[in-house]
């Protein structure tokens, strides 16, 4: 049911409009017309007491609640703030409620000098943070405001208005909604509506994504003649006009009332230029009617792009020139030279204007809910497309994400020939970036930003001037997500430090800041609050001054100046007013001024025979440069005249450093090239730039390779010098991809009948993909890639790989740790990163070396690890990922740590890692254990203070651990079971105590047909336990003692050397692996895959000798279960056997003893022991219990 809510208006994103329009699903309350009649009649408006009376209190009991009582001030961060009144229900639950009169404008605060700094709404925001409160309700007895308060996410509200409820009969869908979000009976369920609303927001953006693919495809194909353009260009510049037509319909579509541009309210605009409301109409009556309409589609979008590309200026309207990549002239020369016709233009406008309800009728899409955000990630998601053109009837093949167009061949076609199609292939997700949800953004920017906001204006000493020196970069920035969010941030902390200033009379801090025309200060409360006007102000400030970026995509870099364009209202400014910030370019791959001063290939320093002089005379010119650089920071651009003496001064040092950035550029050619003259190609290059003070007119063809293979690199101290020092905050989510060339899926995009392939086939099917020489080319080049980047990582990266005990961390290189990297070689020497990377930053051991950096050169605030059952990114929803917020300088003592989060605000799950526990628990690795929170932290900390490790233990006892054969490696081998003499077991066919599971092993191998030492090995009884532990397994850790005439395959973990040590150490170990302490330790560290990286590192229980061989001799009874264990039977013969007792009462005992070992407490045994499902074995925690508190056996 679509409701009828032209009496409310939105602001904010967790409510959108759509979804209460046609997503919330009303409860059906009984009475509710008795109710309304009820409320109605004695609704009356006035002053504060009036409208408290028989408003606020009228309503609150119509919502369920009882009469309100008037509650102290609170404290907020502004001081002792009105409170409101407290409506309780039956339940528990309170709404909170603030009455106003009705002069009173809830949006502006009172001219005094006190309450001048915030308005009621701002107020009431303030306190439902500070009392930890969702909602609440606010009115002046003409507006009902729904105020909806959330610490993570932008604040949000509903205003009703209520001024003609007391003549209406029938209760109004406003009313309905109201009852809905605040009613007593449905307050506690708001946290799951207002996901419901989140979720149905990101299927609306879903929609669009795949409405904006089908505007481009349905565009091309009805174009009346390509003139012979390639599929790339086609689709390169079809993607300009849908983001063109995107950004148009976002500027006429205000977020909230009153916000907007000035020229989407002017009558010209509506009734002739307007996509929605001029073009529109037209648009459905082409497509559902046939209706000619001549060209004026055609010619009204050509009309309305030349307007945004040349601008327009007239009395009713004014539009600036925007430019850049989207409105240049030669944005999309080609489809401009083409003829459109109307049903191409009416087929691209469709499908962004209109989309289909669940309910299958068509609506609107409401850009005024769209975040910049949102936009930006409709954009990204399309950079996962490869067109073509079809040469013959195609179809499409699907195996997962995986998409191939293959010859139909006389079946249905989904492509006919000659078509332009656009498929899913290796595009930006597969490099691993993905829209940030805005949450995480938010809180990842307060988090990082905070300290330095603070210090540079704190409040009781504002100096908004130096806001602007805070420095905020993204280096891999996509549309601009984060740099979007720094933006209302900084500003906003602007904004406050110019109303504290305004107030206390320090106007001349104000007029210090470069705001040449002054316009902030006209909408300060001294001389007439306007807020959202001042914020915008703000805005644009910040975007000019603090905002920095680098994307390897043109547009999304052009994608990004929109976004903050759009975010900071910047009417009256072309899309080119970030150029000289936000930056096309490679983030990782660009050398620092410092590196000049070595070679390229080999790393060495210059030669001071053959380069003699060059490194000084390359450092005298950055010296020069420096000097222009210290000129532009002393002035900040004040009036019109120091802007235009900037300019001057930027042109300078632009040419200054041209010759550097060109000679960092070949740099990095070189390091990713590898060639060993390179070294002396590039030095040449060096002594001219040293000699001469600038770039040669002419290249030697090796000089230009190098320079051309560099193109890219962004060279950071060099391309911002004004930054050199470092930025005050690093932000992003960066791409997670690993530097490896991924074969399979390279062949499954050509081809994905090669994952129908048998494993055993698969190889040979690839080969024979490969070997088409197109194919073949383009997989050469594939690879080629990661071959540059791995030699340049080499040269620019100190920390990918670093030697613990004698190992070297490695692992495959993946891009995240390379920026993870350089954000602390960006960040200042007081600066802060706020990064959202894949979970391996805690828990892998590649990722050892970026650990130790930040541990001693940060200081992590937050690390905070989530798991994507939400479906927060589109990817598996066992995927976890982490926030990581981390200050400099080092080292870090503690940080608060979270882990299998689902949402940012699980305050009560967080915990605090000191650096001795990290020490005591990550082994030498540092890796952080995954604790559930504070509860288990007690117990960890408890279990870890024994020293000895398993690595030592065994050490010491002779117990070597390792794998037998590789499943698939090895399968040559392998034959049907029992036609060979060696049994093969892999992880699923043994259990605790047990070589006789569910799964029978399917294999045998022959002694004579693996290595000598496996086979010595396997004529002994050997400890083993799984290496993965499925989702549906109950235990984490399963071990048991195999047999002679057993072998194992990799997911089995298994003594190598037997006959070095005494077996009652491997059956005592057995039982420890068995027990439910050791199990949590393990489930704490691992989640599928149970490496010794992971299990070395954990301790084990203090015992006496007799406990341990208790601990032997129980796993000795409970493993003898068949005649392949009677030898072992003879295995203990100087220890008197055990009573007899039940199986279940000796593994409880046998846990017990472990438990002790630990010493834990009961309820700390007991917190172990909730961590288990217990699902065969359901008395487990009442016979492990009772074993504990039970007095412990004497030695015998």
């Amino acid at each position: 049911m679509t409701l009828d809510l032209a009496d409310c208006a939105f602001s904010g994103p967790a409510l959108p409009e759509p979804f209460l329009r046609t997503g919330l699903e009303l409860t059906a309350s009984a009475g509710l017309e008795a109710t309304w009649d009820n409320l109605r009649v004695g609704l009356r408006s006035g002053g504060e007491h009036r409208v408290h009376t028989f408003i606020t209190t009228r309503i609150t009991t119509a919502l369920g609640y009882a009469r309100p009582v008037r509650q102290a001030p609170m404290m907020t961060r502004e001081g002792a703030e009105d409170a409101g009144w407290l409506a309780q229900a039956r339940d528990g639950g309170s709404l909170r409620v603030w009455s106003f009169g009705e002069e009173t404008d809830l949006d502006a605060g009172a001219r005094t000098p006190r309450t001048s700094r915030s308005s009621p709404m701002r107020v009431a925001q303030r306190v439902l943070l500070a009392s930890g409160e969702r909602v609440g309700l606010l009115t002046n007895g003409a507006v009902l405001r729904v105020v909806l308060c959330d610490p993570v996410r932008a604040d949000s509200h509903v205003s009703i208005d209520i001024g003609d409820w007391r003549s209406r009969p029938l209760p109004p869908d406003s009313f309905r909604i109201l009852m809905n979000l605040t009613g007593a009976e449905v307050l506690p369920n708001l946290p799951t509506l207002l996901d419901a609303a989140r979720l149905h927001q990101a299927r609306v953006t879903k929609d669009l994504r795949r409405q904006a693919k089908e505007a481009i495809t349905g565009f091309i194909n009805a174009l009346p003649e390509r003139g012979g353009l390639e599929a790339e260009t086609l689709w390169r510049e079809a993607l300009v006009l849908v983001y063109r037509l995107l950004f148009i319909l976002k500027l006429e579509s205000p977020a909230e009332p009153g916000a907007g541009f000035s020229f989407a309210s002017a009558a010209l605009w509506s009734g002739a230029l307007s996509p929605n409301r001029a073009l529109g109409p037209l648009v459905r009556r082409h497509l559902d009617q046939g209706h000619a309409t001549g060209r004026m589609l055609e010619g009204g979008l050509r009309l309305l792009f030349a307007i945004f590309r040349g601008g327009v200026a007239c009395a009713e309207l004014r539009i600036v020139p925007l430019g850049g990549a989207l409105f240049g002239a030669a944005s999309t020369p080609a489809l401009d030279r083409l003829v459109w016709g109307e049903r191409a233009v009416a087929i691209l406008m469709d499908r962004l204007i209109w989309t289909t309800t669940p309910g299958g009728a068509r609506a609107r899409v409401h850009y005024g809910s769209l975040g910049v955000e949102e936009l930006g990630g409709i954009y990204e998601s399309l950079l996962e497309q490869e067109p073509g053109i079809a040469d013959e009837p195609l179809r499409r093949m699907r195996r997962g994400k995986v998409e191939a167009m293959v010859p139909a061949a006389g079946a249905p076609a989904d492509v006919p020939e000659g078509h332009f199609f656009l498929r899913a292939g290796l595009g930006r997700k597969a490099s691993g970036s993905f829209y940030t949800p805005r949450e995480f953004v938010r809180f990842i920017v307060r988090e990082t930003l905070g300290p330095a906001v603070a210090a540079a204006s704190p409040p009781d000493d504002p100096h908004p001037v130096r806001l602007l020196a805070v420095k905020v970069v993204d280096p891999g920035m996509g549309s601009g997500h984060f740099l979007v969010e720094a933006c209302r941030f900084l500003a906003d902390a602007l904004l406050t430090a110019c109303r504290i200033a305004d107030e206390r009379g320090l106007h001349n801090r104000i007029a210090a800041l470069p705001d040449p025309d002054n316009s902030l200060a006209a909408y300060l409360p001294s001389r007439g609050w306007a807020e959202a006007q001042a914020r915008a102000i703000c805005r644009r400030l910040v975007a000019v001054h603090c905002l920095y970026g680098c994307d390897r995509n043109a547009l999304a870099v052009e994608l990004a100046k929109l976004s903050l364009w759009l975010e900071s209202y910047a009417e009256g400014l072309p899309l080119t007013f970030l150029d000289h910030r936000l930056v096309q370019g490679d983030a990782l791959t660009g050398p620092f001024f410092e590196n000049l001063t070595t070679l390229p290939v080999t790393g060495g320093g210059l030669d001071p025979l053959l380069a003699a002089g060059v490194a000084e005379r390359l450092q005298a010119a950055l010296a020069r440069a420096q000097h222009l650089v210290r000129a532009l920071d002393a002035s900040i651009g004040r009036d019109v005249l120091d802007l235009e003496r900037k300019q001057g001064l930027k042109q300078r040092l632009d040419a200054a450093l041209h010759p550097l950035r060109q000679l960092a550029r070949a740099w990095a050619g070189g390091a990713m090239g590898g060639e060993r003259d390179a070294d002396d190609v590039w030095l040449a290059l060096a002594a001219h730039v040293a000699d001469a003070g600038g770039w040669p007119d002419r290249l030697t063809p090796r000089q230009q390779v190098l320079l051309d293979a560099g193109a890219d690199a962004v060279a950071w101290d060099l391309v911002f010098p004004e930054a050199r020092g470092g930025f005050a905050a690093v932000l992003g989510n960066p791409p997670w991809d690993v530097v490896l060339p991924n074969t399979l899926d390279f062949v499954s995009g050509v081809d994905p009948g090669v994952l129908d392939a048998p494993a055993s086939e698969r190889a040979a099917v690839q080969r024979a993909v490969l070997s088409r020489p197109a194919v073949a080319a383009a997989f050469e080049r594939y690879r080629a890639g990661f071959d540059r980047l791995k030699r340049i990582a080499g040269q620019l990266y100190q920390h990918q790989r670093i030697g613990v005990g004698g190992d070297t961390t490695a692992g495959n290189l993946d891009l995240f740790r390379l920026f993870a990297e350089r954000a602390v070689r960006l960040a200042g020497a007081d600066g802060a990163i706020g990064l959202l990377v894949p979970s391996a930053f805690h828990a892998n051991e590649g990722t050892t070396g970026i650990r130790r950096l930040y541990l001693q050169e940060t200081r992590i605030a937050w690390c905070l690890s989530f798991e994507n059952r939400r479906r927060i990114f589109d990817i598996d929803s066992r995927f976890k990922f982490n926030v990581l917020v981390a200050h400099r300088p080092g080292p870090t003592h503690a940080f608060r740590a979270g882990f299998y989060l689902d949402r940012i605000e699980d305050a009560d799950r967080f915990m605090v890692y000191d650096l001795p526990f990290l020490t005591a628990s990550g082994g030498p690795n540092l890796t952080p254990l995954e604790l559930r929170g504070p509860d288990e932290l007690a117990v960890a900390r408890v279990m870890f203070q024994r020293a000895d490790r398993l690595r030592a233990w065994c050490g010491s006892r002779r117990i070597r651990l390792g794998r037998d054969l590789h499943m698939t490696g090895d399968a040559g081998c392998f034959q049907p079971a029992g036609a060979a003499d060696l049994v093969l077991h892999e992880g699923k066919t043994f259990h605790q105590y047990t070589d006789r599971w569910d799964v029978a092993p399917r294999y045998s191998v022959a002694t004579a047909a693996i290595r000598p030492a496996i086979a010595e090995a396997a004529l002994h009884y050997r400890l083993v336990f799984r290496d993965i532990a499925r989702a549906t397994d109950e235990r984490t850790m399963i071990a048991c003692i195999a047999p002679p005439g057993t072998v194992f395959g990799h997911t089995a973990t298994v003594e190598k050397a037997p006959w070095a040590r005494s077996i009652a150490d491997a059956l005592a170990l057995c039982a420890v692996f068995n027990s439910f302490p050791f199990d949590w330790l393990v489930r704490q560290k691992a989640a599928t895959h149970l490496s010794l990286y992971i299990l070395d590192a954990l301790p084990m229980p203090d015992l006496p000798e007799h406990e341990w061989r208790f601990l032997a001799q129980g796993a000795l009874l409970l493993s003898c279960q068949h005649a392949g264990y009677d030898a072992l039977r003879q295995a203990l013969p100087d220890d008197p056997p055990l009573p007899a007792v039940r199986q279940d009462v000796l593994r409880a005992r046998i846990d017990a003893v472990v438990a002790r070992g630990y010493r834990l407490t009961r309820e700390g045994y007991a917190q172990v022991l909730r961590g288990f499902s217990h699902r065969s074995w359901p008395e487990a925690p009442a016979l492990c219990l009772d074993a504990f508190s039970a007095e412990p056996a004497p030695p015998r």
